[in-house]
């Protein structure tokens, strides 16, 4: 990375943002899990990508608190999905239909419980993009 690319509290800035033409040439959007989402779901930009991209059909994985990006963007309601057992509350009062089960696949999303799900949940992602 350039330093030119920091900012001076050493985190990195992006230099484009996604639009809908960018979002037409993503195959998949990986959401990270552990507590990263709870700040990446504040923001707005995050949010927007993440509906851009579920309206396009695109695959979002995700997996653990990951879970938590999704409500905000609000897409889960009506949809099967698993996580962490500490956001099930949250997950179902999204609306998610959350089952507890190691892979979880309800159309474009395909998402894990926990990392101990990583074996299965990367299979899924990859057989997922395969067969479109």
């Amino acid at each position: 990375m350039r330093r030119e690319d920091r900012d001076d509290t050493n985190r990195c800035r992006g230099r484009r943002t996604r639009s809908a033409e960018g979002v037409c040439r993503q195959a998949r959007l990986p959401v990270p899990g552990g507590f990263a989402p709870d700040k990446i779901r504040r923001d707005p930009r995050v949010l927007t990508l993440v509906r851009e991209m579920n309206a396009a059909g695109k695959l979002i994985g995700f997996i653990c608190h990951a879970g938590w990006v999704l409500i905000s963007a609000g897409i889960l309601r009506g949809r099967r999905a698993t996580s962490t057992v500490g956001i099930r509350d949250d997950m179902v009062n999204a609306g998610a239909l959350w089952t507890d089960e190691a892979l979880v696949v309800d159309g474009n999303l395909v998402n894990a419980r926990t990392p101990a799900d990583l074996p299965v949940f990367a299979k899924g992602r990859v057989d997922r993009l395969a067969s479109r």
